[in-house]
């Protein structure tokens, strides 16, 4: 995914953000992740910040609970069926079915915004590198 200006420097920030977590919590490593669908295990630079749900927009695109360590196989297909049970397992039915309604709003964003969302990820990113 390619945004310019400050909404492609918030996304660069929540997407190296969303790798490292979930390689530190699937491997314990820094450079391996677990693929939320696959399972496979593969190289953080093969690792992509996965959506759970297809037509994201500004309500869902930087949330962590929704954007999960993806290999680039399964997030060019999308595998939204081995995501939604995932999804379910993780967070429940009910939670699931807001997270889907959640994704149909529409949630316009000011370029400050998108400059406060980056500093807050890079301000993430950098806690968990310790």
């Amino acid at each position: 995914m390619i945004y310019k200006g400050a909404k492609g420097k918030a996304w660069k920030a929540f997407s190296d953000y969303i790798r490292l977590r979930d390689c530190l919590k699937t491997t314990r490593t820094p450079d391996k992740c677990v693929c939320v669908t696959c399972k496979g295990i593969f190289f953080y630079n093969y690792i992509q910040a996965g959506h759970a749900i297809a037509g994201r927009n500004n309500s869902i695109l930087l949330h962590p609970d929704i954007v999960h360590g993806q290999c680039k196989g399964c997030n060019m297909t999308g595998e939204y069926a081995r995501y939604s049970i995932f999804m379910i397992k993780t967070y429940g039915q009910k939670k699931w079915e807001e997270f889907v309604i959640l994704s149909k709003q529409t949630r316009p964003m000011k370029e400050w915004q998108w400059k406060e969302a980056c500093e807050y990820w890079k301000q993430e990113l950098r806690e968990l590198c310790g």
